[in-house]
């Protein structure tokens, strides 16, 4: 879990520790989200990969859209998973 993203906020000891073991005690749902976006990623694998796309004037914008929309997943991912971890935590960038 990067620790660091999700207490940010807290100050306290005691609260970050009671707001971690929220964090674990929610580790079902965490899971099924991390399961939804890992569909999600699945399906913008599938996207329209012809050669026909590239004829569409608006072709870089739209693959620009879909790096940015992969980029994003990838992020929530990390920040979701309960069971990654950083030797030294830095932010997600």
């Amino acid at each position: 879990m990067i620790t660091r993203l999700w207490t940010a906020h807290l100050k306290d000891p005691s609260e970050i520790e009671r707001f971690e073991r929220s964090l674990q005690g929610s580790r079902i749902i965490l899971d099924r989200l991390l399961a939804m976006l890992d569909e999600k990623e699945l399906s913008m694998e599938n996207v329209e990969h012809s050669l026909e796309a590239y004829d569409n004037a608006n072709w870089p914008y739209r693959q620009a859209h879909i790096n940015g929309y992969k980029s994003c997943l990838k992020r929530l991912k990390k920040i979701i998973n309960l069971q990654e971890t950083k030797p030294n935590e830095r932010p997600i960038s």
